[in-house]
């Protein structure tokens, strides 16, 4: 059993295949995510959208092929629109798994 970002991944059922693990986190402004591969733990393109609720939103991310990280302008954008870009962006690849950080509330929500 491997475990990465707080995902566990069990050997069985991954095999030799080229799936892949897309990992997020939403904050109140940003969206943060990565395709692992579950095997080697490489990230295949990893990301963050930010200041999104405002109007210059942008995206930035990189893929294991490019050396330097990619910049594209959202303008007014929101989580909805930075999570079309992030399906774009990682459609290539085939999920076994989604993991996504949660962030207990706290007192507030006992």
């Amino acid at each position: 059993m491997m475990a990465h970002h707080g995902i566990r991944a069990f050997s069985t059922g991954i095999g030799r295949s080229s799936k892949s693990i897309l990992v997020i986190n939403c904050g109140s402004s940003s969206v943060k995510f990565q395709v692992v591969d579950p095997r080697s733990r490489e990230v295949k393109i990893g990301g963050v959208a930010e200041r999104l609720t405002t109007d210059n939103a942008f995206i930035k991310y990189k893929t294991k092929a490019e050396k330097e990280k990619v910049k594209v302008d959202l303008g007014l954008a929101d989580h909805k629109t930075a999570f079309e870009k992030v399906k774009e962006l990682v459609s290539e690849h085939d999920f076994i798994a989604v993991g996504h950080r949660v962030v207990h509330g706290g007192e507030t929500f006992r």
